[in-house]
């Protein structure tokens, strides 16, 4: 076999192992009975697309242009099944959210080195009993209290914005109050899903020691 054609079939299966992880997340995510029929086949195309520039990112703030941008993008591009007019912001977000978990912190991808780096950029993947947790939490926030019962209410990037910028905060109370490192998105997300679902594990399990993800698949 020639060199450049073990590189191609490298490339080739690299390729389908992306292709293969955006189909996953987006058959896993709890948005998609919500849209149209056909907007799987839409919301792949775009994410796929997308995901170099994700993989780019270097610093918080590039990760959230190019988060806002798709968002703001797809929104017109998704309709919705049972409504009226097209996805909100917040159903954009959080498909992608799902998605990006999906593809970096589970799949490891474009490689294990990245994708540790890219972990600590993700947003975590909201849902009704997460925010109402957080607003009742911080009861003497204005802003929590401003925000929308449902992620499907969020229309705009600022209250997208507000909410992660909550999950933050309460990851690092959470982090302190456990004597734990820095916490994960991912991480955060299934703490927050298990307190809210009232989960609760025979033993600690690595996410709540706030392990960081396998440097292997």
């Amino acid at each position: 076999m020639k060199i450049s054609d073990e590189v191609n079939q490298k490339g080739l299966l690299h390729e389908i192992k992306l292709h293969t992880a955006v189909d996953i997340g987006l058959t896993f995510s709890a948005m998609m009975r919500l849209f149209e029929g056909k907007s799987k086949d839409t919301l792949h195309k775009e994410i796929y697309s997308e995901l170099q520039s994700f993989f780019n990112a270097k610093t918080p703030s590039d990760f959230k242009g190019i988060h806002s941008k798709f968002c703001e993008q797809v929104m017109s591009k998704i309709r919705l099944a049972k409504k009226e007019g097209n996805a909100s912001y917040g159903q954009i977000a959080k498909t992608l959210d799902v998605v990006l978990k999906v593809v970096i912190y589970y799949s490891h991808l474009p490689n294990c080195t990245e994708a540790k780096r890219l972990s600590k950029l993700l947003n975590v993947a909201m849902d009704r009993k997460m925010m109402d947790y957080l607003r009742r939490k911080y009861l003497n926030d204005k802003e929590c209290q401003s925000w929308p019962k449902k992620v499907d209410d969020v229309r705009e990037k600022k209250t997208y914005d507000q909410v992660q910028e909550a999950v933050s905060r309460y990851a690092k109370e959470y982090a302190k109050d456990m004597h734990l490192g820095e916490l994960l998105p991912s991480q955060v997300e299934d703490i927050l899903w298990a307190k809210v679902n009232k989960k609760f594990w025979s033993r600690t399990p690595e996410v709540i020691r706030g392990e960081k993800p396998n440097e292997k698949p």
